[in-house]
């Protein structure tokens, strides 16, 4: 085994393990109610934020996102690797969230330079609307 090898394998078990102590999610992708209930994902994720500012013509705008990190792999929808789109949902503890692009910027983004986990922005659904 190679060096980088190693370290890969060193980091994924200490640093990129959500399945000890992340949080249950469902993640789902579809347009309508029944696409996304047959789209439903369990996921174990961490939970973190994101603050993002943009200049407005009225100033500064902040943007707090509620961020899930999980392995790349887990997002499988009929056993094919996908990657978050804006307005897929994640739902947890009784809330919804939906997967956005915050000030612009990509939806999601990867943790690392090896892609082990990837980080995705989302805002609480009725915070969405507004």
């Amino acid at each position: 085994m190679s060096l980088v090898d190693q370290m890969e394998e060193d980091i994924e078990s200490v640093f990129c393990n959500p399945d000890d102590f992340g949080v249950s999610i469902f993640y789902q992708r579809g347009t309508t109610p029944f696409q996304r209930k047959n789209s439903q994902l369990p996921i174990n994720a961490t939970v973190s934020q994101t603050l993002f500012e943009t200049q407005t013509e009225f100033g500064v705008k902040r943007v707090e996102t509620r961020d899930y990190l999980f392995k790349p792999d887990r997002l499988a929808f009929n056993n094919t690797v996908s990657v978050p789109q804006r307005g897929d949902l994640i739902l947890e503890a009784g809330r919804t969230y939906v997967v956005t692009d915050p000030a612009g910027q990509p939806c999601y983004a990867y943790e690392d330079e090896y892609r082990l986990m990837i980080r995705v922005h989302t805002v609480l659904q009725k915070d969405a609307l507004t």
